[in-house]
C-alpha cells in the first residue's frame, strides 16, 4: 500500500497500489499494459511500424531482456526492421505504440527500477502482443512486404526487392 501523502503510482494508465514485487506480478502487469498498447495501435500501418521499430530496439537488449527477445513468437528479417522509424518515413510521426512504451512504460520502470527492468518489461509486453496477435501480424507483415517489394521493383532496386521477396516467401506468399 502507498503511504498517506505519497505519490500515486500509475503506469500506462494503470494505477498500482505498490510496485510489483516478483516475476508473477510483473508478468500480470505486462498483460494489462499489452491491452493498453493494443488500444493505441489503431491501424494496420500503426501495427506494422510498431512491430518493425520495437523489434529493431529489442535487438539491442542484453541480459534478462535478451532472453525474452530470444523467445519471441515472431522473428523478423533484417530488411523489415533495420533502421526503420515511422517518424523518418512517409508516416512522418512517432508510432503511437513506441510513444506509449517510451512515455509510459520505460519512463516508469527507469524511475522506479532501472533501465534493464524497463527493457525486460518492454520485451515482455512486446512478446505478449506478438503472441496474442500473431496471425494478424503475420498477415500485415505479408501485406507490407508485398507493398515494399513492388516499390523496390518499380524503382529498380532489385537487391532490396529480392530481400522483400524472401520475407514474402517465408510468410507463405508468392
Amino acid at each position: 500500500m502507498l503511504e498517506p501523502g505519497s505519490k500515486k503510482l500509475v503506469v500506462g494508465g494503470i494505477e498500482l497500489q505498490r510496485l510489483p514485487k516478483n516475476d508473477e506480478e510483473l508478468m500480470g502487469l505486462s498483460v494489462k499494459l499489452t491491452q493498453k498498447l493494443s488500444q493505441v495501435l489503431r491501424t494496420e500501418e500503426d501495427i506494422w511500424w510498431f512491430v518493425a521499430e520495437q523489434y529493431g530496439q529489442t535487438q539491442q537488449y542484453d541480459g534478462h531482456a535478451k532472453r525474452f527477445v530470444d523467445g519471441l513468437p515472431i522473428h523478423l528479417k533484417e530488411i523489415e526492421y533495420e533502421g526503420r522509424h515511422s517518424q523518418d518515413s512517409y508516416v512522418g510521426k512517432l508510432n503511437p505504440g513506441i510513444d506509449f512504451l517510451d512515455r509510459e512504460v520505460s519512463a516508469f520502470f527507469e524511475e522506479h527500477f532501472e533501465k534493464a527492468m524497463a527493457e525486460v518489461m518492454r520485451a515482455a509486453i512486446f512478446g505478449t502482443f506478438l503472441d496474442g496477435c500473431k496471425d494478424s501480424i503475420q498477415a500485415i507483415r505479408l501485406k507490407f512486404a508485398v507493398h515494399f517489394h513492388n516499390n523496390c521493383v518499380s524503382s529498380h532496386s532489385y537487391n532490396f526487392a529480392d530481400q522483400w521477396n524472401e520475407v514474402i516467401h517465408e510468410l507463405g506468399g508468392d
